[in-house]
């Protein structure tokens, strides 16, 4: 469900189509070549994510932050609340446990069978830590990109932050 709101907002964004149309037709299309493409499709689907979720976001982070002209910069241009890691008063402990729900591996039952195929506990626990803590820093590119975006657009709607992000340091033709 959140990766068709995703592509509905990255149609929105680069199409001109309203949210709900981009998810439809995000659907259509993932239907369409799964249905046709069957396993072989999924994978490379999953293939695809897989790179831009460790790869592109990364390097997405690293060249907003190098146009905002670095942390310096940065926290000039961004309002001093985006830059609170930890918020203080009544909401503190609300942001918290959202940082620790989303930086650590939920026990979802596809992470349990895989964790029950491993032969040491060793393995599993080790895994289970690099995945929290790769995880962690995917979350720390993703803030960077929404404050870099932010540092370079203010009026920029929240949504469309990395889509918009994308265009602007993209050569041209690219998008």
């Amino acid at each position: 469900g959140l990766q068709m709101k995703g592509i509905g907002y990255l149609f929105e964004y680069f199409l001109g189509v309203t949210a709900v149309q981009g998810v439809l037709l995000g659907c259509g299309i993932v239907v369409f070549y799964s249905s046709l493409g069957g396993i072989r499709a999924v994978v490379a689907t999953d293939i695809l994510q897989f790179a831009a979720l460790t790869i592109a976001i990364p390097l997405l982070a690293y060249w907003g932050m190098k146009t905002v002209g670095g942390y310096d910069a940065l926290v000039q241009k961004v309002p001093a609340g985006h830059l609170n890691f930890l918020p203080s008063g009544a909401e503190a402990g609300k942001y918290l446990s959202l940082f620790a729900l989303f930086a650590f591996p939920r026990m979802y039952a596809v992470y349990l069978q895989r964790l029950l195929l491993v032969e040491d506990v060793k393995d599993a626990a080790f895994a289970w830590q690099t995945a929290g803590w790769l995880n962690a820093l995917f979350l720390y590119a993703v803030g960077l990109v929404g404050l870099a975006a932010l540092a370079l657009n203010s009026t920029l709607e929240p949504k469309l932050a990395m889509p918009w992000l994308i265009q602007e340091l993209s050569s041209p033709g690219v998008l």
